[in-house]
């Protein structure tokens, strides 16, 4: 484990600032229980690839051959495609996607099933709340091989797309994982304070279909199954051991903790944990590492910083 070793300092304004802060996204006070699990946020590196100009999900590369590196994508306006970074941010390789359209591509997750390693890419971004229906996109995860692959960009070819909306009418998303205890999609949306009514983060569960859909049939449709204690939800993952899912917002990240026999759904409504970040100008993209130990974030922009939250060894 790549752990370091902090000791927590104590910080008065902690309590006021967690308040105040609280406050402006719609976060209950009872929230403001900082974590002791991670130290201090750290600059690992810089994107500094000009493709990569809106980083707006982060994944971790989960396929052999592929240890240490990160998936990401870029916010709407892009083609379909995925970016493959190295734990500084440096690129390593760029892959077509052989998807029809790419409209708001908002997240991406990457998980386990049966041994095998994919993708899920969330084209679920809509921020003025008019789309019927969103797309999830199904990938195989390739194995890079910087020795036999050298042009760019590579192919890479869904195995299923996934159409669904919501029950309670469209919504703006920015935040999906993929809990490989269930093989459940979790899907949380993000609230806009100027919209009224002002809610809150919805949390929605999606089982992973055995099939693709066609685009012409009926999407699948979600129910509203929790709402989170915060509203501005720009990112999200849930660790391998499907125990520890972790949120971001333009500020803070909080961190959601599963016992073994409990659900989600009980778990996303009990108060998490927040995690101090400092400032990262528009940063929509958080993720666990492989091994679910530290924590990596991107911003939005060319040359932005590549982040990482470590976990931290008590002493």
């Amino acid at each position: 484990m790549n752990l370091v070793k902090w000791r927590k300092s104590p910080n008065p304004s902690h309590a006021s600032a967690c308040l105040a802060f609280a406050a402006m996204l719609g976060v209950a006070g009872s929230v403001c229980a900082q974590s002791t699990a991670f130290g201090p946020m750290q600059v690992v590196g810089q994107i500094e690839a000009p493709a990569i100009n809106e980083s707006s999900g982060l994944a971790a590369a989960r396929a052999p051959g592929n240890e240490g590196l990160f998936w990401t994508h870029n916010d709407s306006g892009d083609k379909p495609r995925l970016f493959l970074i190295d734990g500084t941010g440096e690129l390593q390789a760029e892959y077509q996607v052989d998807a029809p359209f790419a409209t708001d591509w908002e997240d991406i997750a990457s998980f386990e099933l049966n041994g095998e390693p994919y993708l899920l890419v969330g084209d679920v971004g809509d921020n003025a709340h008019k789309r019927q229906r969103v797309t999830l996109w199904l990938i195989p995860e390739p194995s890079f091989d910087p020795d036999r692959q050298s042009a760019f960009p590579l192919k890479m070819e869904p195995l299923r797309r996934i159409d669904f909306t919501y029950a309670d009418g469209p919504k703006d998303c920015e935040s999906i994982a993929f809990d490989p205890a269930s093989n459940n999609i979790v899907i949380v949306t993000k609230v806009d304070p100027r919209r009224l009514p002002v809610g809150y983060a919805g949390v929605y569960f999606l089982p992973l279909p055995a099939e693709s859909s066609s685009g012409l049939d009926e999407p699948i449709v979600v129910e509203r199954a929790a709402n989170l204690s915060l509203r501005i939800t720009v990112g999200m993952d849930i660790a391998p051991d499907s125990r520890r899912a972790i949120v971001a917002t333009y500020g803070d990240a909080w961190l959601y903790t599963r016992n073994e026999n409990q659900s989600w759904v009980d778990a996303f409504q009990q108060a998490p944990e927040q995690i101090a970040l400092g400032p990262r100008g528009q940063s929509e993209a958080i993720a666990f590492d492989a091994k679910g130990e530290s924590i990596y974030l991107t911003a939005e922009g060319v040359g932005k910083p590549f982040w990482r939250v470590p976990r931290v060894e008590r002493e």
